[in-house]
Parts: structure tokens; C-alpha cells; sequence
């Protein structure tokens, strides 16, 4: 039998999934993230130990080789890897790839928008471009940490009397008691990844939006619009059809509601009859479904359904 690892890491986690040469999920296991704009190598290698040791462990079984390990970004997999088992490759497939995978297609165009963001054009399950990536320094427009930082520069704003109180400021200072610059600066500085945090609260702006922030629900719509803006750029580039589906991934568009909405109104004011697709399961099940391509096995619905049943067992829905 063949075992096959696949990792989907970010900026705020890493997760991978162990599974067999009959595409069954043998186990799955989460870590830290290890997106290097934000982690420090070393951090990143264990991190990475971690993940896979959990796995292996997991298991059940004895896994005597990994056959190929499939990866949304490049890093230190195979030397890790090796320091368990042997293992023959490792297949960098892209942040996009995995994501149109996981849409149930093969082609399109993906807006990533976690704590940092990316849109990518995929063709026949590989990528062809991407628009974005440059990390938080050089801006990561529609990206968790864009809109974490857009909320707490208007709790700033309040703290310097210039702004009136909101929801959102309730809702941050609420949370975490900050509410003078003494408390604020150090608590973020001092962070070990300042950055990561700063995009955590992406979730305390969108938790003020459902309250009726107005604030916050805007900054939250012009995440969605600079996204869905960034995907219409990409398909005149290139010059695609209409007919082009688009799909979504990450954190931010799936668990945002008024992000997803001005994306899909904004696709739509350009193309009327824009197709957007959204995952059937969490990215990392991309690098399964890649492997399931790679091996001549395509997809059909008796399997989309044994999968969904497998993923469901291991929350990766």
C-alpha cells in the first residue's frame, strides 16, 4: 500500500492529512503556521515536526514510506519528513490549486483572502498566474491582517478622542480590556507574531458587523470589493471569457458573510452571469484530489460523497 501526506499551511495554521493509495483519510493533525513573511525558519521546521509526527502517530498503522507529499507552499517538508520516514517527493501545488480543487473544479479563478491574501489563475489544475502574495509590508489588500489592522486603527482613532465610540470599539476593548495606548502598544509589540495577531482581529470586525458596526461592516465590504476587483483584473489580463468560473478560499471568505457578498456583487456588476463556487472542504483535502488526478483517478460523485463522509469524521469540512 501507498501512503500520501498533504499540508495546507498559512499564516495561522498549519494542517495536514495522511491517506492511502484508495484515497482513505487515515488521519489528520493541525499546527502552528508556516507562512515565512510571518514565522521564523526555525519556528517554521517545528511546526512542520510537529505536524507530521501527530500524523504518523495518528495513523494507527505502520506507514513504512510516504510516496509523495503534496504542499500549498514550498518549504522544508521532504527533510522533515525523512526525519520519520522515508519519502520519495514532494509536490508543491499552490495555495490556488488546492483551492479550485476543493470547489470541485479543475480551472478558474481563486480569491485566497486568510490572514493574507492572493488571486490566482488555475488552468487545468495548475497555476498560470497570481495577483497579490507580496505579504503585509507590501500590502495584502482584502486580507485578514488588512482588515484586523483597518479596526484597530479606528479604536486608535477613539482612544485620541477624534472618533466617537462604536460597537467595534466595545467589542475589541471588551474582549481584551484594552482601552489606553499604554495597554495597546506593548500588548501588540511584545506579541511573538505581531502580525498574525494583528489579523486576529479580523474576527472582532466581523463580529461588530453582525452587530450593526457601520464601520466595521464597510471595511468589511471593501475587503470583498478589492478582492473581487483584484479577480476581474486577473481575468482581463488574460483575457478569459465570461464563461470562466471563480471560487474562493480561506479563512476570511468563508467565515465572513458581508466579505462573500460585496465579492460576488462586484463580480457580478462586471459579469452578470459570473459563476463563483465556493469549497466543499478544507484546502488540504486539495492535495488528496490532486494525487487522486495525478494517478489517472478522476473524481466521480460516489466518491465526492465517501469523501465528504470521511472529511465530516475529521472536521475538515
Amino acid at each position: 500500500m501507498r501512503y500520501y501526506l498533504s499540508f495546507d499551511g498559512g499564516g495561522t495554521k498549519l494542517l495536514g492529512i495522511l491517506f492511502d493509495g484508495q484515497y482513505r483519510i487515515l488521519a489528520c493533525a493541525r499546527a502552528s503556521g508556516v507562512n515565512p513573511t510571518l514565522h521564523g525558519a526555525q519556528e517554521i521546521r517545528q511546526n512542520i515536526r510537529q505536524c507530521v509526527g501527530q500524523l504518523l502517530e495518528r495513523s494507527g498503522c505502520d506507514i513504512p514510506a510516504i510516496q509523495t507529499a503534496y504542499a500549498s507552499q514550498d518549504s522544508c517538508y521532504q527533510e522533515i519528513i525523512e526525519e520519520f520516514v522515508p519519502c520519495k517527493g514532494v509536490h508543491i501545488c499552490g495555495e490556488g490549486v488546492l483551492g479550485v480543487l476543493t470547489c470541485g473544479l479543475t480551472s478558474g479563478i481563486c480569491a485566497l483572502s486568510g490572514t493574507g491574501s492572493d488571486v490566482f489563475y488555475i488552468r487545468d489544475g495548475s497555476q498560470v498566474d497570481v495577483l497579490g502574495g507580496w505579504g503585509y509590508a507590501l500590502g495584502d489588500p482584502g486580507s485578514g491582517h488588512d482588515i484586523g489592522r483597518k479596526a484597530l486603527e479606528l479604536v486608535v482613532r477613539q482612544m485620541e478622542g477624534v472618533r466617537s465610540p462604536s460597537i467595534l470599539d466595545e467589542v475589541i476593548i471588551g474582549n481584551c480590556g484594552l482601552d489606553t495606548k499604554a495597554k495597546l502598544m506593548p500588548f501588540i509589540y511584545n506579541q511573538p507574531s505581531p502580525i498574525h495577531y494583528v489579523a486576529s482581529f479580523c474576527r472582532s470586525a466581523n463580529l461588530a458587523a453582525e452587530r450593526g458596526d457601520a464601520e466595521a461592516r464597510e471595511i468589511l465590504r471593501a475587503a470583498g470589493v478589492t478582492l473581487a476587483r483584484q479577480a476581474i483584473l486577473l481575468m482581463k489580463k488574460h483575457q478569459l471569457t465570461r464563461e470562466i468560473p471563480f471560487c474562493t478560499t480561506g479563512s476570511v471568505l468563508r467565515h465572513c458573510a458581508l466579505v462573500r457578498s460585496a465579492f460576488e456583487e462586484t463580480l457580478r456588476e462586471q459579469n452578470p452571469s459570473a459563476e463563483i463556487f465556493y469549497p466543499i472542504f478544507e484546502p488540504v483535502i486539495g492535495g488528496l484530489l490532486y494525487c487522486m488526478f495525478q494517478n489517472g483517478d478522476a473524481p466521480g460523485k460516489t466518491f465526492y460523497n465517501a469523501l465528504t463522509q470521511m472529511c465530516q469524521s475529521f472536521q475538515l469540512i
